[in-house]
């Protein structure tokens, strides 16, 4: 296993296990409760269709931010990487 391959594995391990705790925050539940209801009212105001397409913008949103999320993430081990690269060769 290449050098980069194995770091691309540890960072994505760690980013998963940071993800599963985030989910575990005690601040969020009551947001997420919150947003929760506040779907479920949209939800119950739309016919059929207008669900699907609300539901389709909802997974989209969703997945727009976990790709943000993990591009800051990799790119900030990068960095760190990058840093300490820099720390050893001086």
């Amino acid at each position: 296993m290449h050098t980069e391959d194995w770091i691309n594995d540890v960072v994505m391990q760690r980013f998963d296990k940071l993800a599963a705790e985030s989910d575990q925050l005690s601040v969020l539940k009551s947001i997420e409760e919150y947003g929760g209801g506040l779907e479920q009212e949209i939800l119950n105001l739309l016919n059929e269709e207008d669900k699907k397409i609300f539901k389709e913008l909802l997974d989209l949103h969703m997945t727009i931010e976990f790709m943000k999320k993990e591009w800051i993430y990799v790119k900030g081990i990068q960095d760190g990487m990058r840093f300490l690269t820099q720390l050893y060769e001086s």
